[in-house]
Parts: C-alpha cells; structure tokens; sequence
C-alpha cells in the first residue's frame, strides 16, 4: 500500500475538499485509494461520511478502479511561483507581444502555457511562445482595464503545472447523490485529466475476476438514488451479519464489527412492519 504525503482534508464547505499538495501532479488510482482511504480514518470516527467510494482492481495486465467521490472534490494546491517579473520596455497595442530588454525568459525556464499577469492593467494572458531572452508571443490580454502591453506595465510570469490523475473511471457527486465535477480547478494548475490504460495489452476482467477479486467496503449515502454493486452487496451482507439493535434504532455495522456502516429505523420497538434507512 502506497500513500502519498501531504493530503488534506477540507470538511468546512459541502462538496468537501481533498487538498493536494504542489509535487503531487500526478497520482495512480491505487495511490488514491490507499491515500484518501487513510484519511478517512483519521475522521469517519467524528462522524463524518466517507470520502471514496472504490471498486476494480489495477495490474496484470487487468485495469479498471473505478473511483467515485462521495461529496468532495479533488483541489490542486494553487502554484504560485513567479518565474519572472519586470516591465515592459517596448509596448504592443494588440496585446500579443511582451518585450522586456532586461528579462531573462529563456533562462528563467519560462515555457509554452505560463500564465502572465499586467499587475498594472490587472489583466492576464497565456505565454504561447517564447521568442528569446527578452520577447514573449502571448495569447491576447483579457480581464483588466485594457488589453494592450503598454510601456512601462509591471508583469508577473507565473508557472502552469498540468496535473494527472490515472483511473479506470473518476466520478463524483454531491451530498444528493447528483454528479459533479470531479476536480475543482486551482490558479497555476492545468485542467486534472484522467489517463485510462489503453494499451494493447490491457483486457478487460472476466466474471471470474469480477467474483473472486477483493473489493473497497463502500456503502451507499442515505436517500442518493445511484448506487453502486459493491455498495449494495456490503449492505446486504452486514445486515444480515453485523448489527446492533436498540429499541427502534437497528445500527449495521461495517466488516471490522465496530464501525457503522449506517443506521436503519423501525417504526415499532416490538413488531416493527417498516424500515427505514436514516444516515
């Protein structure tokens, strides 16, 4: 089990938010799973609802971990390193060409997709190519008071990071069950894409690895009306194997026979006729 350092949880605003950090541009699913998996148990004690719901398995030549969301969403850390910064020495009426005589683009790693910020106009634009030292083609500025490189405009360069994301599947959906967007998008950060294995060498798992590959312990969230095989086939299971009974409160409890998996309540303490699924 792999995983990754750095992750945080955001539980203070609904989708919730998990926080990944800058050098983390890319993670495999397996690495998703076991990470987001361990903060879970750092908090689904308080109470709170699990992150991930995760079925399928990686390797030998099978792929597929299907990951979904369960509320939360996945946030990038905001990359906000400044490559350079200067003024612009010779203007550009159209707003496409930065020349700065002082500015060292080319060793300053200045690259194809950066984003430049007119601190003076407050508009910004994408670098699209690196002329040399001193020149840069940029798409045309939008957002501030103009949309020209004047003379004497203060500029900042700031790095843009694409991130990755590997799965079979990545889905996510809010506390209703609805779907959302799975990745939340960060300043700095390129869209999060996911890379599904394509190669030729990849089959798809037959019945038998359906049946006999061990599955993530996933339950479905009171009243969602999308669930998952894996969810309901736990649910099924511990309800009829571990439960604790209580008056009208009946809790079913995950695998370990401590945790609960969710609550379900009757509507008689003695010769209960409805059952109803309450958290």
């Amino acid at each position: 089990m792999t995983t990754l350092s750095g992750w945080t949880i955001d539980l203070s605003t609904s989708p919730r938010s998990i926080i990944i950090p800058v050098g983390d541009e890319t993670a495999t699913a397996q690495d998703q799973v076991d990470t987001v998996r361990k903060l879970e148990d750092q908090f689904l004690s308080m109470g709170h609802p699990r992150l991930m719901d995760a079925s399928g398995k990686a390797g030998g030549g099978v792929t597929g971990i299907v990951i979904e969301l369960q509320d939360c969403q996945y946030l990038f850390q905001a990359r906000s390193t400044v490559l350079e910064s200067g003024t612009v020495t010779t203007a550009n009426a159209r707003g496409v060409v930065l020349n700065d005589s002082t500015a060292l683009f080319v060793t300053n790693l200045v690259s194809r997709g950066d984003l430049v910020l007119n601190s003076t106009s407050t508009g910004y634009a994408t670098v699209i190519d690196v002329v040399s030292e001193t020149q840069l083609k940029t798409r045309p500025i939008i957002g501030g008071t103009d949309s020209r490189w004047d003379m004497a405009d203060a500029y900042n360069i700031f790095s843009y990071t694409s991130a990755k994301l590997t799965s079979g599947d990545l889905f996510a959906v809010d506390s209703v069950g609805s779907p959302i967007d799975s990745v939340l998008n960060t300043f700095g950060v390129g869209p999060a894409f996911v890379e599904q294995d394509t190669s030729p060498s990849a089959t798809p798992p037959s019945v038998s690895d359906m049946w006999t590959t061990l599955q993530t312990e996933a339950y479905p969230a009171d009243g969602v009306s999308s669930v998952t095989p894996i969810q309901l086939l736990y649910s099924i299971n511990q309800m009829l194997s571990e439960f604790q009974r209580t008056g009208t409160l009946v809790s079913v409890k995950e695998r370990d026979g401590a945790t609960e998996a969710f609550e379900i309540t009757l509507d008689s303490g003695t010769a209960p006729t409805t059952a109803t699924q309450s958290s």
